[in-house]
């Protein structure tokens, strides 16, 4: 008897599978990740938890979910993409939350980014913004640089491919090292935050 109970209890560990990890964790195989994602290599991050296709994690970590971006439709998902966003419930669409604006490059991506506390601050702009390295500096963190008037991706660095953008999907990335790849690890002196 207590054979066909070992056997049936082993039968049925074996039938769950394989143990599953939320999103944006380490995993060896898809069939451990969420459905509607995959288990890839994220730069230096190893293998991890990955929403497929134009999908990003929903706030706790356990599926994925549609989204929108500023100006777009949220009422359905209610799922904002930028960080500091919200859905707009009055206005139907994401909007950026109170202290944060729009960023107003010409990206795939509009980013909230955090106004100047006073008018004679400094202020952070991002890709493709204008800059002039006194009062509009480009967004260090984001390894960016002003040339010309314009912030760029600066040396070593190129524009992230929107694959990128959503494997950091509560971040804003806009620059990354030109040996930065999803699917290929890299070593950890070229960074990107989570």
């Amino acid at each position: 008897m207590l054979f066909w109970i070992i056997i049936l209890f082993a039968a049925e560990v074996l039938s769950q599978g394989s143990p599953r990890r939320n999103l944006l964790e380490a995993c060896s195989n898809d069939a451990e990740c969420p459905q509607d994602s995959k288990c890839t290599i994220r730069g230096c991050d190893g293998s991890i938890c990955l929403c497929r296709g134009n999908k990003i994690p929903n706030l706790n970590y356990t599926k994925c979910v549609s989204f929108a971006e500023i100006g777009e439709n949220c009422t359905g998902s209610g799922v904002c993409r930028p960080v500091s966003s919200r859905c707009d419930h009055v206005m139907g669409a994401c909007a950026c939350q109170n202290g944060y604006s729009p960023s107003s490059s010409n990206n795939r991506v509009v980013y909230c980014k955090q106004k100047p506390l006073l008018s004679t601050s400094t202020s952070f702009s991002l890709l493709n913004e204008q800059c002039d390295d006194l009062r509009l500096k480009c967004s260090p963190e984001n390894h960016l640089q002003c040339v010309k008037g314009v912030c760029v991706c600066s040396s070593g660095y190129i524009n992230a491919s929107m694959e990128i953008i959503n494997a950091y999907p509560f971040n804003v990335v806009q620059c990354v090292p030109v040996n930065f790849s999803i699917g290929i690890k890299i070593e950890r002196t070229n960074v990107l935050a989570q």
